[in-house]
């Protein structure tokens, strides 16, 4: 066997063509071996982009990118309903704060205008209330729509009476009052208070 190694420290030209052969060939043979696994590997991937149907597959990717944006779009006007609904929610339980306390004061109202004036109602020619209790009824008999006069029938008795007359009636501990305020076609409007003595 030759000893390639130099005895003075340097190659011989021989040597250096050698050695740089060697390191070409190896070298070709990687480059040959990488390129070709490279240019295998892009071959398969042109054979899968075949298999993909790559405009179909961009197509459908724009479609659904589209229904994603749709969809984004829907959940944003659902949260704007979502927010909304609820502003209607708090200004409904804020209206009905408002009318229950405005009831409260009609309430109130038509109470003490009740203590004022008693509890009113009408009755038209022919027709009959009690008005204390089964004891007494009241019945409207005639009106005059000109003299504004209502003839009735209050137990026993019969009387013309004009709005802003009352009539006084007991039975036992019971008392009743009935004041006519009002004369219209052929109806009277009365309002009555009774009282336990």
């Amino acid at each position: 066997m030759t000893d390639l190694t130099p005895s003075s420290g340097r190659f011989s030209v021989w040597q250096v063509i050698v050695i740089a052969a060697s390191v070409a060939v190896v070298s070709a043979g990687a480059g040959w071996t990488v390129g070709r696994t490279l240019l295998g590997d892009e071959l398969e991937q042109y054979r899968k982009a075949d298999q993909w149907k790559v405009p179909d597959a961009i197509r459908r990717l724009s479609e659904l990118s589209e229904r994603l944006n749709i969809k984004l779009d829907e959940r944003a006007r659902l949260n704007e309903a979502v927010k909304s609904a609820q502003e209607f929610k708090a200004d409904n339980e804020r209206v009905k704060k408002e009318l229950a306390a405005q009831t409260a004061l009609l309430n109130e109202a038509q109470s003490r205008l009740k203590n004022l004036e008693g509890d009113t109602f009408v009755l038209a020619v022919g027709k009959t209330r009690f008005v204390l209790g089964k004891e007494l009824a009241l019945g409207v008999t005639d009106t005059n729509r000109f003299s504004r006069e209502c003839t009735v029938q209050l137990g026993d008795r019969q009387e013309r009476i004009r709005p802003g007359k009352t009539l006084l009636e007991s039975r036992g501990s019971l008392k009743v009052s009935i004041t006519l305020l009002d004369v219209v076609d052929d109806t009277c409007r009365f309002a009555i208070a009774q009282r336990s003595s």
